[in-house]
């Protein structure tokens, strides 16, 4: 038997971007993720990956089906855990995808909609 590790094993412990988040880091990802568990805000998400310019809570509202205060609520809640940003336009609140989470919310919604990629290493 050798004492050797196989090659996999000691790049791990030596691969600093390897290792499993700290507790802190785990426990925002799993706010962001418990957030999008109310089936109104998938498709607030998916209403963004759609079009590309920030939205007042009217035009989200409408395009939803629901009403502003709900709209309002829910847009509160997305905005808090970072997933989306506030800016003002034309004297409005409007809401966008926070340009941190553009990239990987495509890949995250796909897999919430289920239709997930799975990578390959």
């Amino acid at each position: 038997m050798s004492d050797q590790r196989p090659a996999a094993m000691s790049d791990r412990r030596t691969d600093r971007a390897r290792l499993p988040l700290d507790r802190e880091a785990a426990a925002d990802h799993a706010r962001r993720l418990a957030t999008l568990t109310d089936p109104t805000r998938v498709q607030l998400i998916s209403l963004f990956m759609q079009d590309a310019g920030p939205l007042n809570v009217d035009e989200i509202a409408a395009a939803l089906g629901i009403g502003c205060n709900a709209a309002t609520a829910h847009l509160a809640a997305l905005t808090e855990v970072g997933l989306l940003t506030a800016v003002w336009r034309g004297g409005r609140e409007c809401f966008q995808i926070n340009g941190a989470y553009a990239r990987c919310l495509p890949a995250l919604t796909e897999a919430v909609l289920g239709r997930p990629r799975i990578l390959r290493p």
